[in-house]
């Protein structure tokens, strides 16, 4: 319609996906109420990479950047150990 913008949402991207994973084991130690936990957590776990529809550079003057995109949503796969002694 004259006036308007133009329609919402023209341009969409890759659905963003993303799995984290946790992995957990609780020791009890001899003496009472002492445990050993240990604790392993994964982010990102296929290590998906999806690239920002936003940034995608678009403008047709500059013919070595048409179409790349700039920025990504996420991060890379993460991983982190943590061991926790509790009494």
């Amino acid at each position: 319609m004259p006036g308007d913008r133009g329609p919402r949402n023209n341009l969409l991207a890759d659905n963003y996906f993303n799995f984290d994973l946790s992995i957990a084991k609780v020791f009890n130690m001899p003496w009472e109420g002492h445990s050993f936990k240990f604790r392993w957590d994964v982010f990102n776990v296929t290590n998906s990479v999806y690239f920002d529809a936003v940034s995608l550079d678009a403008d047709i003057g500059s013919q070595g950047t048409f179409g790349d995109y700039t920025a990504l949503m996420g991060s890379p796969r993460r991983m982190q150990v943590s061991l926790r002694y509790e009494f």
